[in-house]
């Protein structure tokens, strides 16, 4: 087997010589890469899609402490109104 030396090649040229894929590999590399990318997408989109659902659960929950307090505050009116109708009718 012929080393790097004995082509008369410096060792770090074979090794870059190695490093470098052959035409039929780039396209394979590139395909897995396409893939990688592809599920690296797909992840990113659930996890916008979590996000997403948590925020809307957040928002509901706000909501829903907000109508509360409205409701409370609408009961206290109501009840000051039917007290103040009760004075003036005594």
């Amino acid at each position: 087997m012929e080393t790097a030396e004995d082509k008369g090649e410096a060792p770090s040229e074979a090794a870059e010589a190695k490093a470098e894929p052959e035409e039929g590999g780039e396209d394979e590399e590139c395909k897995q890469e396409e893939k990688e990318l592809e599920k690296a997408e797909e992840k990113i989109a659930e996890a916008q899609e979590e996000l997403n659902k948590k925020e809307i659960k957040a928002e509901a929950a706000e909501a829903a402490e907000l109508e509360k307090r409205a409701n409370a505050i609408a009961q206290t009116e109501a009840e000051e109104a039917e007290d103040e109708q009760l004075n003036e009718e005594a």
